[in-house]
């Protein structure tokens, strides 16, 4: 069985009667919920995206099929069909890039573009070469004042002198779980979700400014660190395609609530296939160093001669700690509609207790628990369930 989703939203596929959803909210009832796995959900948080090969199902049965995805599914198992050759004659340098990238620009000739200012090299990437093709951009993003963070706040302020038009907002409003019970009703549960006042608040400022588009560096990673050189077959990597580049919750729960296009600036067949063929036969690169020297022209001389990380932990942090009483009311509410164990009082208690203990499996459970909860509060709060 073909399954195909030619959206810009997730569909959702129903293994029982081999249907495709549209949305959940007719399926969702009290005892779904009860019935619902916060184990598989907490598996999911390893994953950027999901993908019905990968996906570990939170309902029994129902599957997420990616927007713009391509699924054989025989009964059993997914098997994705987005599968990308590439012919061995074909070739690109940096020059082609940017004709490619020029060529897609003409459907934005018209619109006003944002593009997300992280002071990180993968924004600005972006930034180099949309100014290069000779747009504007708004460059709007959030500043910290956090030790940490100093590179990437030097870097945003170098934007802030060069470009025009320059939105620095700040980062202590819209740390990670703030304002959760606020936080947009959505179909399933993210960890996206806890992030939400950061798309929300660029959102805002874009809508201020009449912006249409808004371009991030969200996916860089898989295509300028992972290694391509494998090319036996002249296969792209299997997460190389547009619909992994991001989670698309943003896009989906945000932006498209401002009439707003959210997208990666290289979410295009076309510049993934040329990054692929210039990079082949290339090796793991976790800092970068190829990008930052075929790019060197359209970027700032110190993202060229360094490499940096940003740390977030903080942050995070900090804002896990500032919302405890509003975590504590959701937990609530989601203890009180499943009876899980995993949302009683001593539960939460104990992860804040180890809050502050720099472990990944720990970061993994608060992400995957308070999501579930806050997933569930809305629910209630918007009498899908009661």
């Amino acid at each position: 069985m073909i399954i195909s989703n030619p959206t810009r939203n997730y569909l959702y596929f129903n293994r029982k009667n081999n249907q495709i959803l549209y949305n959940l909210y007719d399926l969702i009832n009290i005892d779904l919920i009860r019935t619902a796995s916060l184990k598989a959900h907490e598996k999911n948080i390893s994953h950027f995206f999901s993908r019905p090969d990968q996906y570990q199902e939170v309902f029994s049965g129902i599957s997420l099929i990616p927007p713009r995805s391509r699924w054989n599914y025989d009964g059993n198992n997914f098997r994705c069909l987005n599968v990308n050759i590439v012919s061995s004659n074909y070739k690109s340098q940096i020059s082609e890039l940017l004709n490619i990238s020029e060529r897609l620009s003409s459907v934005i000739d018209n619109k006003k573009i944002a593009i997300e200012l992280s002071g990180g090299l993968d924004t600005a990437i972006v930034i180099g070469i949309v100014k290069h093709l000779g747009f504007d951009p708004f460059l709007v993003g959030m500043r910290s004042s956090r030790y940490e963070l100093r590179t990437e706040s030097f870097i945003q302020a170098k934007y802030a002198e060069s470009f025009k038009n320059v939105c620095l907002l700040n980062a202590d409003d819209s740390l990670p779980f703030s304002n959760l019970k606020s936080s947009p009703l959505h179909q399933h549960p993210s960890s996206s979700s806890l992030y939400y006042m950061h798309a929300l608040r660029i959102a805002e400022e874009c809508e201020r400014e009449n912006v249409n588009t808004i371009l991030s560096g969200m996916g860089f990673d898989a295509l300028l660190c992972e290694s391509v050189n494998k090319t036996e077959t002249n296969a792209m990597p299997n997460n190389w395609y547009t619909w992994m580049l991001d989670d698309n919750w943003f896009r989906e729960n945000i932006y498209s609530k401002y009439n707003m296009n959210y997208t990666s600036g290289a979410a295009s067949q076309l510049i993934i296939k040329s990054i692929w063929a210039l990079r082949k036969t290339q090796n793991e690169d976790l800092k970068k160093w190829w990008a930052r020297n075929a790019f060197k022209e359209y970027l700032p001389t110190e993202l060229v001669n360094y490499s940096y990380k940003a740390d977030n932990s903080g942050g995070f942090l900090d804002g896990f700690l500032n919302s405890r009483n509003e975590i504590s009311e959701i937990y609530n509410v989601a203890y009180e509609i499943t009876k899980f164990k995993e949302f009683e009082k001593s539960e939460l208690k104990a992860l804040y207790a180890n809050a502050h203990i720099v472990d990944e499996n720990k970061d993994k459970l608060i992400l995957s628990r308070v999501s579930f909860a806050n997933w569930i509060f809305g629910l209630v709060r918007e009498n899908i369930i009661s």
